[in-house]
């Protein structure tokens, strides 16, 4: 074969072969472009619906788990609100899902308390008493886990204090007084967290906590 042909091969051989590698570069950016316009459009029931086809560590995967995370939670935050456990209950399990995911790939505080997030929206739209007291039990472990992993992130105080006052309320507690007392001061402390250092603002929801703390600790003949 002359030098000449033999270079041509080689020229197409390298051109053909950077042609694949744009075209596997060229995916995952594509879905990430697809995914960004949908969260642009504001279409969340599309976001969370959506099939990710990426895997992280490829261009952007991890930006598409974070937007259809995000659009499952809100959505899932939206439904039990309005009371509608029963469409609550897929998104918040969506989110958890993406959340995990996206956790272990990243390790980001923000991804934690969002996961937490989603733990609580799960218990509050579980079907069954007996699935809630399961969750509970998970999202204490985040919330101490989280506490540990990220110091005076007020984000893991609020969530262990609901699942403290979730499990009295619930008859789940073995030790009604104490669980209420660290309830309460968790939640007291959260309610005190700057808004700098807030991922979601969760004061609001921490003082209220906070309250009922009090008033079931008196109910319940607590000292105070």
């Amino acid at each position: 074969m002359k030098p000449v042909s033999v270079l041509l091969l080689v020229v197409f051989a390298l051109a053909a072969g950077c042609d694949r590698a744009a075209r596997v570069l060229d995916r995952p950016v594509a879905e990430l472009a697809e995914v960004q316009a949908l969260a642009e459009s504001g279409d969340r029931a599309a976001l969370a619906d959506w099939e990710i086809r990426c895997s992280f560590g490829e261009p952007g995967c991890a930006r598409v788990y974070e937007m259809t995370g995000d659009a499952c939670l809100r959505l899932a935050q939206d439904a039990v609100a309005a009371g509608r456990a029963a469409e609550a209950r897929p998104q918040a399990n969506c989110a958890r899902d993406r959340y995990d995911a996206l956790f272990r790939a990243t390790g980001e505080e923000s991804v934690s308390v969002r996961g937490l997030e989603a733990l609580r929206l799960s218990r509050e739209s579980a079907g069954r008493i007996e699935q809630a007291a399961q969750v509970n039990a998970a999202l204490e472990r985040r919330a101490e886990a989280n506490r540990a992993a990220f110091p005076g992130s007020g984000a893991g105080d609020y969530y262990l204090a609901t699942t403290l006052f979730w499990r009295v309320a619930f008859d789940r507690s073995p030790d009604i007084c104490t669980d209420l007392e660290r309830a309460g001061s968790l939640a007291a402390a959260a309610a005190m967290e700057a808004p700098s250092r807030a991922v979601l603002d969760i004061r609001t929801a921490a003082a209220d906590v906070s309250r009922r703390t009090e008033v079931m600790a008196r109910e319940r003949g607590c000292p105070t």
